[in-house]
């Protein structure tokens, strides 16, 4: 196995994180995450 090398661009790191909670199923909460807010903050 050789070595690997990437070149990493502070430009392509993400700018900020986002957490949330809720008393909702895991996969429902998950899908509407994905669904309501994802798409507003990944334009």
């Amino acid at each position: 196995m050789s070595p690997e090398m990437s070149k990493v661009s502070p430009n392509d790191l993400p700018i900020m994180s986002i957490s949330a909670t809720s008393d909702m199923p895991a996969t429902e909460f998950y899908q509407k995450m994905k669904d309501d807010f994802y798409h507003k903050f990944n334009n």
